[in-house]
């Protein structure tokens, strides 16, 4: 069941990777690949200063590359398009109870 102690089913302090502020992406994108993990915790010394995920650096990126543009711009054209499952699209078999569940709405 579920009412099981997070010390339990948590990766062990002895097997986390971690970077430091000073490390590049190109480090993080190495590490990433090559531990397997993806969220990395980042420490100065004994201080964790935060967590980086694919997520974050994918952002980052994305922001680089878009500066001249508003956030709302950005939004009204990647993400409105894509809102929403299109009419009419069909189920294939074992496509998993959530992609059911979305058709549904």
């Amino acid at each position: 069941g579920w009412n099981v102690p997070v010390s339990s089913v948590m990766t062990p302090a002895k097997d986390l990777v971690y970077l430091s502020p000073s490390d590049t992406l190109d480090e993080v994108r190495s590490l990433m690949a090559l531990s397997g993990r993806r969220h990395i915790p980042v420490l100065a010394g004994s201080t964790l200063l935060g967590i980086l995920n694919p997520k974050d650096i994918a952002k980052y990126i994305h922001l680089q590359r878009n500066a001249s543009t508003s956030a709302k711009s950005e939004f009204v054209q990647t993400v409105m398009p894509r809102k929403g499952v299109p009419i009419g699209t069909k189920l294939t078999r074992g496509s998993g109870l959530a992609a059911e569940a979305a058709l549904q709405l």
